[in-house]
């Protein structure tokens, strides 16, 4: 009686491994489908175990080494499929994966060390007869042995709880599936915990049979897992990491944050915009993050703030996070405008343009063209000369015009860098030649290099050069170019003049961003400065000179390190 059980036990365990081992091959043939890897590993790990166990069944010691391998491989296994069932990421690298099987390979080794020693599962204890060892060995062994069995237990709680929580979660899913899965994997492990207890009262070989038919088990569960319940078809998985995923496509910096302002998740949006690591964001405060407390989010509608690309105006938006006793936090939504803003006030500006200072220029020009034509001006150089004035005036708007267009064209390049001393030297060089009556000098220091397209900055100094000598008046015409770095690497640029000085009402429009019938500027002058200091994430700012003219400052972003070049920082958008 005892052989024939024996005889069926191992039969049926040959049998079952080498159809699961057959299922297994099948499934990793079709990788290439949702979960069919992890579930090629779960039913060949349990098919070698059945073919060990027939191979074994036999001999007890050998027998006690396959219930290890089998209590600490299979949860493994399982833990992997369920992972990826749910969509959790936590095993996604090579480093990953050894310290997530390093706890089971640790305890196979001291359970070996162990067993063969003859403190296995139904041995008289490691004590006695692993007496030949030294100590240490004995209790590290024994030590790990009992670690990576935990280890195992808690491997195939979690698991479970993972397919039971994703088959109630999705009513498509059928909730045989989530059982057949749980099978699969947990009925050999169930199996091995119970072989001990059943073998004490029943008997090796009827243990053996209990064995045996829980491989058959899982035969019957991995035919109804990949075939009615079609697992490779029904991943769930995209409902959990889909949000995710759609929160780092969205193009908007988003932050969640705990009701006291801690940060809980961002986005990839908001990470590379204000630099801050994946792994450094979660338990910063926002506040820390962007420089504003939470508060001036709720208080206005739109905030400039300093990001890796210098200064940008972001419209925000922010909803609490509802719970049932209150909110639970926010989430706040941070949109780039800058881009938006400038081109606004672009149309604003050029519309004005061509409304008022070309009409009135070339009613000037008409003016004076009568006048001569009908013989009613006594000097018609004079006219003339209005004539060619007014024009040349024009010429130079439209050159002006297609400057800011230019430069506001630019496309962005990675971490951009500008030898502010070069583009300063060059600038004032070419506005020298225009200007021989002004007296031009420059002191930038060889390490003022900032973070920002040369182009760009180049077409913005010479707008503001061009404008100290344009309008100064004085007997004596001087424009100073000088350029200082900060500790922070930031770059201040400041061009000073002795001239009478920008019109308080002008600097007061360009400050505000906005233009209306009775508030604007005269030209382009300090709009197409404006817009270039936005376009390179920088400030601008005003001051007197003393004793006479003005100082115009416009503060530049650091540059970015050679190694931070391929971070996918980009320089600020128009």
């Amino acid at each position: 009686m005892q052989l024939t059980v024996m005889a069926v036990a191992r039969a049926v365990s040959l049998a079952s491994g080498l159809v699961l081992l057959g299922i297994g091959y099948r499934a990793w043939a079709t990788r290439d489908r949702p979960l069919a890897r992890r579930f090629a590993l779960l039913s060949g790990t349990v098919g070698l175990s059945a073919l060990a166990v027939a191979a074994v069944a036999p001999a007890y010691g050998p027998y006690e080494l396959v219930w290890l391998y089998t209590y600490l491989a299979v949860p493994v296994a399982l833990a992997l499929l369920s992972f990826d069932h749910y969509g959790v990421d936590l095993v996604t690298t090579r480093g990953h994966a050894v310290a997530f099987v390093l706890p089971a390979v640790a305890g196979a080794i001291g359970g070996t060390v162990v067993t063969l020693g003859g403190g296995g599962m139904m041995g008289a204890g490691t004590a006695a007869t692993l007496a030949g060892l030294p100590p240490l060995v004995v209790e590290a062994a024994g030590l790990f042995h009992e670690a990576g069995l935990y280890y195992a237990s808690g491997l195939v709680v979690v698991a479970v709880g993972l397919f039971v929580r994703t088959v109630v979660r999705y009513d498509h899913l059928d909730t045989g599936l989530g059982a057949s899965l749980s099978l699969v994997g947990v009925w050999p492990w169930v199996g091995f915990v119970l072989m001990p207890e059943v073998a004490a009262t029943s008997g090796y070989d009827i243990a053996l049979g209990m064995v045996g038919g829980g491989y058959l088990l899982c035969v019957a569960a991995v035919g109804l897992v990949a075939g009615p319940y079609d697992l490779f078809d029904s991943v769930p998985a995209a409902g959990n990491v889909g949000p995710k995923t759609a929160l780092d496509s969205i193009d908007d910096a988003v932050f969640v944050t705990g009701t006291d302002g801690t940060l809980l998740r961002t986005n990839a949006v908001a990470r590379e915009t204000f630099g801050v690591a994946d792994g450094d964001a979660v338990g910063m405060r926002l506040a820390a993050v962007l420089g504003t407390a939470l508060d001036t989010f709720h208080a206005t509608d739109t905030v400039d703030l300093e990001t890796v690309g210098g200064t940008r105006r972001f419209e925000t938006q922010v909803s609490p996070v509802p719970g049932r006793d209150g909110p639970r936090g926010h989430t706040v939504v941070l949109r780039d405008v800058t881009r938006r803003q400038t081109r606004e006030q672009r149309l604003t500006v050029l519309n004005r343009v061509l409304r008022h200072n070309l009409r009135n220029d070339l009613n000037v020009i008409r003016a004076h063209a009568t006048r001569i034509a009908e013989a009613e001006d006594a000097d018609p150089e004079t006219g003339a000369e209005q004539i060619r004035t007014t024009a040349d005036g024009l010429f130079s708007l439209g050159e002006r015009a297609r400057d800011v267009e230019r430069m506001m064209s630019f496309s962005a390049a990675p971490a951009p860098r500008a030898d502010v001393a070069t583009v300063v030297e060059r600038v004032v060089a070419d506005v020298d030649a225009a200007y021989p009556d002004t007296e031009f000098t420059s002191a930038v220091p060889d390490d003022a290099v900032a973070g920002v397209d040369e182009r760009v900055l180049t077409i913005t100094l010479r707008n503001v050069v061009e404008n100290a000598a344009e309008h100064n008046d004085a007997e004596a015409p001087l424009v100073v170019a000088s350029a200082t770095r900060r500790e922070d690497g930031t770059v201040c640029v400041a061009v000073s003049d002795n001239g009478p000085g920008i019109p308080e009402t002008e600097r007061a429009v360009v400050e505000a961003g906005t233009e209306d019938p009775l508030e604007h500027g005269s030209g382009l002058g300090l709009w197409s400065v404006k817009w270039g200091v936005t376009r390179m994430g920088g400030t601008l700012s005003f001051a007197e000179n003393d004793p006479r003219g003005t100082v115009v400052r416009v503060d530049l972003p650091p540059a970015t390190e050679p190694d931070r070049a391929t971070t996918g920082t980009t320089a600020p958008a128009d």
